[in-house]
C-alpha cells in the first residue's frame, strides 16, 4: 500500500478510536456483543475514509483518461468508420519504479451504416431482354425496312445494310434501363450505432510531470471485419440499397421503364417503316418516269435517225453537186460544191470532193466531210466538212481562211430542202467568230449534177 494512503487511514483510526476510552462506563453497561450507535457510525466512517482514500490514491498514480485516449486514437485512424467513445481500465498493481500494466476496454461505436457491395442478380437482366424485340427494330439497318415493304435487291444500297444508332432520347432510356438491371446491389451489414468492446493493454511509467505510454497492443479483428464494407456516405447517388421486397420492386421498375421505353420508340419505328415505304414508292415511280424518259429519248432518236437514213445518203451520194455563195460583210462570192465519193456508216456519213469558184476554173479545193443524224427528226443535220490543199484565189477574202491550213465549213443539212448553210471558218477562229464567213449552198439542177 502507498505510504501516504496508510498514513492517512491510521491517523484516521487512531483518532476515531481514542473518545471510546474515555468512555469505558458507557460502554461496559452496553449488552455483550452490541455496537452502540455511535460505534458503529464511526466503523461506517472509517471504511468510507479508507475508500476514499484508496480511490484518490489511485486517481492519482494512474494516466489520465485524455492521455491514454491520445495514445490509442492514432491506432484507430485506419478505421475512419467508428468513434472511440470511452475507455474504462484496471490496473495492475504497480512495479517498485511506478510502472503498472493497464488493462483497458475501448468502447467504440459504429457511426454510420456499413453496407456490402454484391453484382446485380441475374433475374434483373432477364427482365431487362423483354426490350431487345423493340430495341432490334429501331436499330435494325434500313434494309431490314426495304424489305418488308418490297423493295428490290436493285434498290438497296451498301449504306442501308448499315445498322442505325438510336435517336438521342431512346438512347438514354435504353441505358437507364441497363443501368437499373446490371447496378450493383447493397446489403446493410453493420447499422449505425453498433457497440463494439475492444480489449487493449498498455504500459505506463511515470517520467516526471508526465506518463510515457508504451507496449500498446490492441485486438482489432472485429474493426477489420468492417474495413471492406462500404460507408453509406461513400455510396453512389442512387445506390441500390436491398430492403424487403427490394427484388420485386426492382424488376417491377425494369418493366415500367421498358414499357415506356417502348411506347417512345413505337413512333421511330413507325417513320422508320413509313419512310422505307415512301422511298421504295418514289424510286419505283421514278424508274417509271426514267423508263418513259428514255424510250422516249429512243423514239426520237429512232425517228431522227429514220430521218437522217432517208436524207442523208441522198444529198451525199457520189456525183451529187450544191452551189451557192458566201459573205462576210459587204465582200461575197460563189462557191460550189461536188461529191466524188461516199460511205454511209450505222451512224454517219462520210464523203470526199472538193470546193470551187464555178467562174473560176483554177479554184479547186480537196475536202473530207461528214455528216451524222440529228438530235430530233425535226432538226437539220451537222455537217462538218475539212478543207485541205488545193488552188484557191489569193485576192479574195477566203483566201484567208485557206491560207491559215485549218479551214473548216461548219454546215447543216436541211431534211426539208437538202440545203447546206452554215459558215466557213477555221479552227483557230472559234474566238473570233466575226471573221466567219456565211454560206449558203442548195442542190445543183440535174442537168448540171449529172455532169
Amino acid at each position: 500500500m502507498n505510504k501516504a494512503l496508510f498514513y492517512t487511514i491510521l491517523s484516521l483510526t487512531l483518532g476515531l478510536s481514542l473518545p471510546s476510552c474515555n468512555k469505558e462506563d458507557e460502554s461496559s453497561a452496553a449488552s455483550p456483543g452490541a455496537a452502540s450507535p455511535e460505534q458503529e457510525k464511526k466503523a461506517v466512517s472509517i471504511e468510507d475514509v479508507v475508500v476514499a482514500a484508496a480511490k484518490a490514491d489511485e486517481k492519482s498514480t494512474l494516466p489520465s483518461d485524455a492521455e491514454i485516449r491520445n495514445r490509442i486514437l492514432p491506432e484507430l485512424a485506419a478505421f475512419p468508420s467508428i468513434r472511440l467513445e470511452q475507455i474504462l481500465v484496471d490496473a495492475a498493481p504497480a512495479a517498485a519504479d511506478g510502472t503498472t500494466r493497464l488493462a483497458a476496454r475501448l468502447r467504440i461505436r459504429v457511426a454510420e451504416n456499413l453496407y456490402s457491395c454484391e453484382q446485380a442478380p441475374e433475374i434483373f437482366n432477364e427482365e431487362r431482354r423483354a426490350i431487345n424485340d423493340s430495341l432490334n427494330r429501331a436499330m435494325q439497318p434500313e434494309v431490314s425496312y426495304l424489305l418488308q415493304v418490297g423493295a428490290t435487291t436493285e434498290e438497296i444500297t451498301e449504306e442501308d445494310r448499315k445498322a442505325r444508332p438510336l435517336p438521342e432520347e431512346l438512347q438514354e432510356l435504353a441505358n437507364a434501363i441497363r443501368t437499373l438491371a446490371e447496378q450493383p446491389i447493397y446489403h446493410l451489414r453493420t447499422p449505425a450505432g453498433t457497440q463494439l468492446d475492444i480489449p487493449a493493454t498498455i504500459t505506463a511509467r511515470p517520467e516526471g510531470s508526465h506518463w510515457d505510454l508504451s507496449d500498446l497492443t490492441l485486438d482489432t479483428a472485429p474493426l477489420r471485419a468492417l474495413v471492406s464494407y462500404l460507408p453509406e456516405g461513400g455510396l453512389p447517388q442512387g445506390a441500390a440499397i436491398v430492403s424487403q421486397g427490394f427484388e420485386e420492386q426492382q424488376r417491377a421498375a425494369i418493366r415500367e421503364q421498358i414499357t415506356a421505353f417502348n411506347q417512345a420508340a413505337e413512333p421511330t419505328i413507325r417513320a422508320r417503316e413509313d419512310a422505307a415505304r415512301t422511298r421504295v414508292l418514289e424510286l419505283r415511280s421514278r424508274r417509271e418516269e426514267e423508263a418513259k424518259a428514255a424510250a422516249e429519248a429512243a423514239a426520237i432518236k429512232t425517228a431522227a435517225h429514220e430521218a437522217w437514213e432517208k436524207t442523208a445518203p441522198k444529198a451525199f451520194t457520189q456525183g451529187s453537186s450544191y452551189t451557192g455563195e458566201w459573205k462576210r460583210g459587204e465582200a461575197f462570192g460563189k462557191m460550189s460544191l461536188r461529191i466524188t465519193q461516199t460511205q454511209v456508216m450505222p451512224d454517219s456519213l462520210q464523203f470526199v470532193g472538193t470546193i470551187s469558184d464555178p467562174d473560176l476554173t483554177q479554184v479547186e479545193l480537196q475536202i473530207i466531210g461528214r455528216c451524222e443524224p440529228a438530235a430530233r427528226a425535226d432538226e437539220p443535220f451537222p455537217v462538218i466538212v475539212r478543207i485541205y490543199h488545193g488552188r484557191y484565189n489569193p485576192d479574195l477574202p477566203t483566201a484567208e481562211a485557206f491560207d491559215a491550213k485549218d479551214a473548216l465549213l461548219k454546215l447543216t443539212l436541211s431534211a426539208a430542202d437538202s440545203r447546206l448553210s452554215g459558215v466557213l471558218t477555221c479552227a483557230a477562229w472559234a474566238d473570233s467568230p466575226e471573221k466567219a464567213f456565211e454560206v449558203l449552198l442548195t442542190p445543183a439542177p440535174k442537168s448540171r449534177r449529172a455532169k
